[in-house]
């Protein structure tokens, strides 16, 4: 069990510079590379402009903060757009190239980024605790703190934003109580 308070996330300029993350859990890619093979992280998004790519990730982007924001694809493939609204996780490719514009101001997005063909993650806003099966790793996120959890007997209250970050083998006991992103990251069998 680890406990990732908000002010202990470390601060991660975007890729394409126009910004900054605050990465709250990232998983290494075993080959020493320096990249990720996932990472979950928050950030604001204060005006429109281009997203950052991330060759071969998927992402799950999630509104925390805001109004929402729109995304439109921008590499010429049949056209369309996606919206983010609040509280509603929404997946798109990270590799392919996109736009965003802000729904009503500025937003903050929580961001759960895996390698394709490694790793696969659900996230789902909720106030009930379930498990899948294939679970490696368990995150909870305060969506608004503060979350009460008890994990084999110890107490622990999440500050909003702060994360709960279980590992397999998992506890036995296990309970939350509040509403919070609930994050599950599964290794992709091999083929």
């Amino acid at each position: 069990m680890k406990i990732l308070r908000r002010e202990s996330y470390r601060r991660v300029p975007w890729r394409n510079g126009a910004g900054e993350t605050e990465e709250i859990a990232l998983f290494a890619a075993p080959d020493g590379s320096g990249d990720f093979d996932w990472r979950i992280s928050m950030a604001p998004v204060l005006t429109a402009g281009p997203f950052s790519e991330f060759p071969a990730i998927d992402r799950i982007l999630t509104v925390i903060e805001g109004a929402g924001l729109r995304l439109e694809w921008t590499d010429g493939v049949p056209a369309g757009g996606l919206d983010c609204l609040p509280g509603m996780p929404v997946s798109f490719p990270g590799d392919r190239p996109c736009k965003a514009s802000l729904l009503g101001g500025p937003i903050v997005d929580l961001n759960v980024m895996t390698r394709r063909g490694r790793w696969q993650a659900s996230v789902r806003r909720t106030s009930e605790l379930s498990r899948e099966p294939t679970a490696a790793h368990h995150l909870f996120f305060a969506l608004e703190g503060p979350v009460g959890a008890r994990v084999d007997g110890t107490e622990v209250t999440l500050s909003d934003k702060d994360t709960l970050w279980l590992s397999a083998p998992f506890p036995r006991e296990v309970t939350l109580d509040g509403t919070w992103l609930d994050i599950q990251l599964s290794p992709v069998p091999p083929a």
